[in-house]
């Protein structure tokens, strides 16, 4: 498997229905963050889309039924051109707990509910537009580095002119 490099942007491919409120959900957030995306209809669209992507930083956003098709191979595949999968599962994980087990071996990132997309991508490190490619990472993907704006009692009494 390809070493992450962190100085490059992310790759992120959905997979769903455009119909389907998660993938409405998943592609509406990645769009708020400025994370680039390509939407697939299904797993074997996204197989042919994932060979022409030449990426360390990739993730596949679906749900878990739909990426574990085929005795779930696409987590495998995915994971060897570089893709981590982020899948929701929605059914009963008791029922499909070998396959899920199975899935979270092969890397994948189970959830249960929609809003951990968020939280996960919120920690994505992306690299500021324009910058060198040797710079080093200072944002994450869903808005500034935490405490970047906190100001001590002495700034803010600076600027208050207290």
């Amino acid at each position: 498997m390809k070493k992450k490099d962190f100085n490059i942007y992310w790759e992120v491919v959905v997979i769903g229905s455009s119909s389907d409120n998660f993938v409405r959900y998943a592609i509406n957030l990645l769009g708020n963050c400025g994370i680039r995306y390509s939407h697939c209809s299904d797993v074997y669209c996204a197989v042919e889309a994932l060979s022409k992507i030449d990426c360390v930083n990739g993730i596949v956003i679906g749900r878990f039924d739909e990426l574990n098709r085929e005795q779930g191979r696409f987590f495998q595949m995915a994971g060897e051109r570089g893709f981590s999968c982020w899948c929701l599962i929605d059914s009963n994980p008791q029922r499909q707990w070998g396959q899920v087990r199975a899935a979270i071996e092969a890397g994948a990132f189970v959830i249960s509910k929609p809003e951990q997309i968020r939280e996960a991508a919120a920690k994505l490190p992306v690299k500021r537009a324009g910058s060198p490619p040797d710079e080093k990472v200072s944002r994450t993907a869903c808005g500034f580095i935490k405490d970047e704006f906190i100001a001590s009692d002495a700034e803010l009494d600076a600027l208050l002119e207290i």
